[in-house]
């Protein structure tokens, strides 16, 4: 039995798939708790979840290609961690863009409000 594989399963792959996982749901409690934060931005948000995204898809096509080499059988807990990965990942940005666009809806209304409270819409 070698290192790389456990009950002739291939298992190399899966402690970077247990790390983006943790980066993803690391970033989900960001999201959540640490809306203020200067450095949760959208570009941070993208960035990290489509690079995860990226990522784990070439590891898991290139496991398929070393098992399928190396005549082993895939790794399934890879294949669902892919999956959670990409899920936390859209929703990071989903619950980002939607948070953001409430938090710009009440900037717009605080703004555009006079100082006696009577909202007459936006000034040109």
């Amino acid at each position: 039995m070698n290192s790389f594989e456990a009950f002739s399963t291939f298992t190399l792959m899966r402690p970077i798939f247990i790390t983006f996982l943790a980066l993803a749901l690391i970033l989900l409690i960001a999201v959540v708790l640490f809306r203020t934060q200067k450095w949760i931005t959208a570009f941070t948000i993208s960035v990290v979840s489509i690079i995860s995204i990226v990522v784990c898809a070439q590891l898991l096509f290139l496991e398929g290609i070393i098992v399928d080499e190396l005549n082993l059988s895939g790794d399934p807990a890879s294949m669902y961690m892919f999956f959670a990965i990409t899920l936390l990942s859209i929703l990071n940005l989903l619950i980002y863009f939607l948070d953001w666009g409430k938090g710009e809806k009440a900037l717009e209304l605080h703004t555009s409000t006079d100082d006696s409270g009577a909202g007459r819409g936006h000034c040109l």
